[in-house]
Formats: structure tokens, C-alpha cells, sequence
């Protein structure tokens, strides 16, 4: 009897549970140091950019689409984090700026792939969708107003972790 079987993907399960962890940890301590939010954003990004290119290798296997793209995010994520780990002031400075950025550009790549999302699952598909613009918005919030931005980014960053770690654990699952 022939049947359809899944893997479980479990590196996406790994960086799901990781993402949420922080998110935790960024709403339950509002009074962390915009330090530790540059910290966390800069080992965030690698991890991910890493990830990303993990995913990518793997996802070729099983299909003959162009993967580029998570190629392309996957070093732009890495070289964003080694860039405010080497220069924390920088990272102080410009922690909205990137930080908006990043949702944004995360989010619309995971509005494109979300396409390729449908053909597996609707349920996924309609996540992927709600997530990727919620990231759009808090983005844009973040671009906007830089300084509310600022004062905020323990709680910005912690919906934004928590929403991509619930993405990465419906990735888990739906492998």
C-alpha cells in the first residue's frame, strides 16, 4: 500500500523553539539593555541567514524550482548579524533601521515564497500570508518612527521572534 510520508524537519522545529524562547525572554524582561537587543539581533540574524542556506541545500533536493532567493536572504541575514556584532555602537544607532528592515525584507520574501507554500498546504499558505504581513506592518512601524522604534524594540522584537518562530514550527510540521 502506497502512501504519502513526511519528514519531520527538524531544524526548523530547533530554530522555531529558539525564536520563541527569545521572544519569551524579550517580553518577560521589558527593562533589557539595548544592548543585549543588538546582541540578540546580531547571533538571531546569523543563526537564520545559517538556516536559510541549510534549508536551501536540502529543498533543492526535492524540487527542480530556482532556490536562489533564500540563498541571497540567507547571506544577507548573516552579514547583517557579523555586522552589529562587530560594531555595537552602530548597532545601537541604527537597531530600528535594521530592525524594520529586516521584518520587511523577511517578510515580503516570505509573502513570494508563499506560493510555493499553497501548493503543499492552504492552512500553511494563509499563515504564511498573515505572517508575512504582520512583519510588513511592525517593519514599517518601525522604519517610521525610529525613536518609538527604539523604546520599543524588546516588544517589537519579541512579536516579530515570536510570529517567525511559530512559522518555522508549522515548517517543522508540515515538512
Amino acid at each position: 500500500m502506497e502512501g504519502s510520508t513526511r519528514n519531520f524537519n527538524w531544524p526548523s522545529l530547533i530554530v522555531g523553539i529558539i525564536f520563541i524562547i527569545l521572544a519569551i525572554f524579550l517580553f518577560a524582561n521589558p527593562d533589557a539593555t539595548i544592548l543585549a537587543a543588538v546582541f540578540l539581533l546580531g547571533f538571531g540574524a546569523i543563526f537564520k541567514g545559517v538556516f536559510e542556506i541549510f534549508f536551501r541545500r536540502k529543498i533543492k533536493d526535492y524540487s527542480d524550482r530556482n532556490y536562489t532567493l533564500m540563498l541571497v536572504i540567507g547571506i544577507i541575514d548573516i552579514i547583517i548579524g557579523l555586522l552589529i556584532l562587530f560594531n555595537i555602537q552602530l548597532g545601537i544607532i541604527a537597531l530600528p533601521v535594521l530592525l524594520g528592515a529586516w521584518f520587511i525584507v523577511d517578510s515580503v520574501y516570505l509573502l513570494i515564497t508563499s506560493s510555493y507554500i499553497k501548493e503543499r498546504s492552504t492552512s500553511r499558505f494563509w499563515a504564511a500570508v498573515i505572517i508575512g504581513i504582520i512583519g510588513i506592518l511592525l517593519g514599517l512601524m518601525v522604519l517610521f518612527n525610529p525613536l518609538t522604534g527604539l523604546f520599543a524594540i524588546a516588544f517589537l522584537m519579541g512579536i516579530y521572534f515570536l510570529i517567525t518562530g511559530i512559522e518555522f514550527i508549522i515548517e517543522a510540521f508540515d515538512s
